[in-house]
């Protein structure tokens, strides 16, 4: 494993979108990989700072000519410029340990991958829930020889298999769909698509995680009291 977290209740903020979060005080902020200077992620210490990226293609990425064609699938949902990846491909994984070196030399403490559920939906490519796991393997073994942190960005269907693979895990709406409790043990930072709401600031502190309510393009936020 990676890095340890401490066993307390640790608190977070999402500050993707620019800067909003910047001045939270908090225990963790999750930045953007590539639109986070090196110098924007040295003024965010002492907190943890967690980097962002998706493990599927974005045209708009300066690495996108990176992915080899015959690996790009589907348009990933409705996002414009996105689409699946074939996670199994060589070439892929050589531009995601890039993307982790990237990580390391900018000083983040760990990552968050992003879209590791494609063999939830129609990708292109014939992924499975065995190589999903195959493929956080391949992620944790990387980030953890980097000295990185890694977390598990929802899939609730397979969370408890990938347990030993992650150090956290960032999971969206859980209490809206009811999956808080499919989650492993490790730290959980939970996100939640509304307004403050106390029940479920009570219940995820019941269950030792952390949430935060926001709006969905991650600009606005609200701290359970």
């Amino acid at each position: 494993m990676g890095p340890s977290l401490k066993a307390a209740i640790l608190t977070f903020v999402y500050s993707i979108q620019g800067t909003p979060g910047d001045k939270a005080k908090t225990d963790y902020i999750f930045v953007d990989l590539f639109e986070a200077s090196s110098a924007r992620i040295a003024s965010l210490k002492p907190r943890k700072v967690i980097c962002y990226f998706s493990t599927q293609f974005e045209n708009w990425r300066p690495d996108a000519k990176q992915f080899p064609k015959e690996a790009l699938g589907k348009p990933l949902g409705t996002w414009e410029g996105e689409r699946w990846v074939d996670y199994r491909n060589d070439k892929v994984r050589a531009v995601l340990t890039a993307r982790m070196d990237l990580a390391k030399s900018k000083k983040c403490d760990g990552i968050d991958p992003d879209n590791i559920d494609g063999h939830t939906t129609k990708t292109g490519f014939p992924l499975t829930a065995t190589t999903q796991k195959q493929f956080m393997q391949f992620l944790s073994d990387y980030a953890h020889k980097k000295g990185l942190l890694i977390g598990l960005k929802n899939s609730a269907e397979t969370a408890k298999s990938l347990d030993s693979l992650v150090d956290f895990a960032v999971v969206e709406e859980c209490s809206k769909y009811k999956e808080c409790g499919k989650y492993s043990k490790r730290p959980m930072f939970q996100i939640e698509y509304t307004k403050l709401n106390q029940k479920v600031c009570d219940d995820a502190k019941a269950r030792g995680n952390s949430v935060i309510f926001a709006d969905l393009k991650l600009t606005k936020f609200e701290f359970c009291k």
